[in-house]
């Protein structure tokens, strides 16, 4: 299996979300690690909504397969 995209930080910005947000009908599955893309950079005061925003993007077109939570990290699996 081949990894279309990838998300991690210091990469991860609004700008990213916002791309992804536009790519998540053609989304498979997705591996989504909140400790991959946080913190936002400081200077991008949107990033965290628009993080949420993908977030339920992905939950109202995917299922999700698996989800976890530890400590401050959220691990979840998106699938068809």
């Amino acid at each position: 299996m081949k990894a279309d995209e990838l998300m991690y930080y210091p990469l991860y910005d609004s700008g990213k979300s916002k791309g992804l947000q536009a790519k998540s009908n053609d989304a498979g599955t997705v591996l989504f690690n909140s400790c991959d893309l946080l913190p936002c950079p400081l200077h991008d005061d949107s990033c965290i909504g628009e993080t949420k925003k993908l977030v339920a993007m992905m939950n109202s077109r995917l299922k999700i397969l698996y989800r976890e939570n530890a400590g401050r990290c959220e691990y979840l699996i998106f699938g068809r």
